[in-house]
C-alpha cells in the first residue's frame, strides 16, 4: 500500500472589520470620506477633499479644486483663463432637476436677476435636490450642517484653528467678481446651499463656511457672485470601521 502524502485543505474564515463607535474623526481614503462624530451615534460625513481636487495634501495646489459662482455648477479652474462677461443672466427656469451650468463667469455683483433661491435648491430643501454640482449620493451642505461640523469639532476639544487640519481644508484665496485675488494663502472660503436675504450684498446671498489661518467660522453671509470652493458632504452618514485611519492634527 502505497501513501501519498497530500497539502492540507486551507481554510479561510472571512473576519468582518469591527465598527468603530468611538467619538473621533476617522477618514477612508480608498473611498475618500471623512467621518466625524462627537458621542460615537450621532454622525456625519464629507468628502476628504474639495470638489474637484485630486489630493488631501493641504499645502499643494492639487487640493484646491474648483472654484464656483454660487448657483452656476460649473467648476472653474485655479487660473483666471476663463471666459467672462459683464452680461447679467436671468436664471428663474432652472430647478434641482434642470440645474444651471454656464462657462462664462459673469464679472459682475447681480450676475443673476432673478434671484432665484432654487439654484441651489433652498426652496425645495432636501439634500438630494441640493445635489449639483456634487456626486450622486453627495450635495453641498446647508449652513445648518457647517455649523454642526463646527459644533462637533468643539465638542471634541479640537480649536478653531485646528479645524481646517482635521477636516483637510486647504487656504488659497478668493476671487470676486472682479476677477481679483484676495486673502491669498490665508483664507479659504467654502459654499454652503443655503440663501440669506443681505441688504449689503445685493438683495440674496449665501452662507459660507469659513477657513482662516487662525480660526473656523461656520457660516457667514457673502455675495453670490463670489467665486469659491465646494466640499461635498455625503446624504447618509457613514459609520467608520477598523481600517480607517484616526485623523490627528
Amino acid at each position: 500500500m502505497t501513501l501519498v502524502q497530500s497539502e492540507p485543505k486551507k481554510i479561510y474564515i472571512r473576519v468582518e472589520a469591527q465598527p468603530i463607535t468611538t467619538a473621533w474623526i476617522y477618514r477612508n481614503e480608498t473611498e475618500g470620506l471623512i467621518s466625524l462624530s462627537s458621542d460615537g451615534s450621532t454622525r456625519y460625513t464629507i468628502a476628504d477633499k474639495n470638489l474637484g481636487a485630486t489630493s488631501t495634501d493641504t499645502t499643494s495646489s492639487d487640493s484646491y479644486g474648483y472654484y464656483y459662482q454660487w448657483g452656476n455648477n460649473y467648476g472653474f479652474p485655479n487660473s483666471w483663463s476663463v471666459t467672462t462677461s459683464y452680461n447679467s443672466v436671468n436664471a428663474s427656469s432652472y430647478w434641482p432637476n434642470n440645474p444651471y451650468s454656464d462657462s462664462t463667469f459673469r464679472l459682475l455683483e447681480n450676475w443673476e436677476t432673478s434671484y432665484n433661491t432654487n439654484l441651489r435648491w433652498d426652496a425645495t430643501d432636501t439634500l438630494v435636490a441640493r445635489k449639483w454640482p456634487c456626486d450622486t449620493w453627495f450635495h453641498v451642505p446647508t449652513s445648518s450642517e457647517t455649523q454642526s461640523i463646527i459644533n462637533l469639532c468643539t465638542w471634541m476639544w479640537i480649536s478653531s484653528a485646528d479645524i481646517k487640519t482635521y477636516i483637510k481644508l486647504p487656504l488659497n484665496w478668493r476671487k470676486n467678481y472682479d476677477g481679483n485675488v484676495y486673502e491669498q494663502w490665508s483664507w479659504g472660503y467654502y459654499w454652503t446651499s443655503t440663501t440669506v436675504y443681505s441688504s449689503m450684498y445685493s438683495n440674496y446671498s449665501a452662507s459660507t463656511l469659513q477657513a482662516y489661518s487662525w480660526w473656523t467660522v461656520p457660516w457667514s453671509s457673502y455675495g453670490r457672485w463670489n467665486w469659491y470652493w465646494v466640499r461635498p458632504f455625503k446624504n447618509e452618514a457613514v459609520q467608520p470601521d477598523e481600517w480607517w485611519t484616526r485623523l490627528d492634527a
